[in-house]
């Protein structure tokens, strides 16, 4: 026994199953004429019934020969007219492909894409890497990049569709899936080195099940949120606030504010203080928040009726273990973004029927300002401590 082990079956996930399955087919057609291959689409061409049917019984010997199987469903025997790879092929008529001024254009525009910035370019390991992620309501990305001559360039681009499941989440909750996700997806290139994490312009902590049931109930801590665009209205000014209650109409949140210099050109330190006892935040220093439980948290929000945390220590619902979250947000008809002044030419309002369209027909105004980091946080380091 020579302790020797393969595969008699071809796995599912194998990066190089496609390449496999493409050469097993073409050895499989090796000198039949009129049949055309694409990976396991097969399209049998003839002049003639007589020859159609002939080549019909040398492909289905080889198949069952070479213990392949089709799926008669997806089979199509004796047509006059196919759809093939979204070309149509009827008979009597020549496969001619239409290649006019659009299709050339294409053609040109597809060159130079593939061949302009940001082209992909192969990682250097003893660089440091930036990761860029973002999420919507369908997807998430996210881009591995490095700096060369002073440019970022990508290594690799990622995604992935959203689940049913993950569809539901909050935005808070999908931007902290991506964050989590796309660690993981590059972890090959990741593990084990400081790397720039380019992201949003919110930092916030949110529970990581949620035991005392969905927002506000579970708790949040907004631990800084700021205006980052330069040029757009109070920049000056970052808030940090603390959200918990009973049910949306009973809430409570506590909060401050630093105005100082902008928020975009440089780099700043944002603290949160977590005890058993109370909840700081913190910008260079300067403290936003001091949020003492006292007796508990409950009784600091004035709560009407049973109180749901009472399982918990004072500070719940605090008293649980949260996630950090990196979040971007464009726009928004919350009020965050005020329809006055009009001076700093907001290119959409808040009472808009279509506030999303407003705000993309207005690019001119606000596009020019997204140009290189400006338009995204850099986060140089993050450290947990243990008080």
């Amino acid at each position: 026994m020579d302790c020797h082990y393969e595969f008699l079956r071809m796995r599912f996930r194998m990066m190089n199953s496609g390449a496999t399955l493409t050469r097993a087919v073409k050895k499989l057609l090796c000198e039949m004429d009129n049949v055309v291959d694409y990976i396991d689409d097969l399209l049998i061409h003839t002049e003639t019934w007589e020859a159609h049917v002939k080549t019909l019984s040398e492909l289905f010997k080889r198949l069952h020969e070479a213990n392949f199987t089709v799926r008669p469903v997806k089979c199509l025997l004796g047509s006059r007219t196919v759809d093939f790879l979204e070309q149509v092929y009827v008979e009597g008529q020549p496969n001619v492909v239409i290649w006019g001024d659009s299709q050339e254009g294409a053609y040109n525009l597809l060159k130079v894409a593939v061949t302009s910035k940001p082209a992909l370019q192969l990682p250097e390991v003893n660089k440091k890497f930036v990761l860029r992620t973002d999420a919507s309501d369908r997807g998430l990305g996210a881009a591995l990049m490095q700096e060369n001559e002073g440019t970022l360039f990508p290594v690799a681009y990622a995604r992935k569709k959203l689940t049913d499941r993950e569809r539901k989440y909050s935005v808070t909750e999908r931007e902290a899936l991506v964050f989590v996700w796309g660690v993981k997806k590059f972890s090959f290139y990741l593990y084990g080195t400081v790397f720039t994490l380019q992201t949003d312009h919110a930092l916030w902590l949110r529970p990581r099940n949620s035991p005392y049931g969905s927002w506000p109930r579970d708790g949040e801590i907004d631990v800084m949120e700021s205006r980052g665009n330069k040029g757009s209205w109070n920049v000056e000014m970052v808030r940090s606030t603390v959200h918990w209650g009973t049910s949306i109409r009973d809430k409570k949140a506590a909060g401050g504010t630093k105005q100082g210099a902008t928020w975009h050109n440089q780099f700043h330190i944002y603290k949160v203080e977590w005890t058993p006892d109370h909840i700081a935040t913190y910008v260079d220093s300067h403290r936003i928040i001091y949020l003492e439980a006292g007796t508990s948290m409950y009784d600091k929000g004035h709560f009407s009726g049973p109180n749901i945390w009472a399982s918990g220590s004072k500070m719940a619902p605090f008293d649980q273990e949260f996630y950090f979250i990196m979040n971007v947000a464009v726009g928004g008809i919350s009020g965050y973004f005020p329809d006055s002044p009009r001076r700093w030419n907001k290119p959409w309002r808040n009472n808009s029927p279509n506030p999303a369209k407003d705000f993309w027909d207005g690019r001119n105004d606000w596009l020019p300002t997204w140009k290189g980091d400006q338009v995204a946080m850099i986060v140089d380091w993050i450290q947990f401590r243990f008080l």
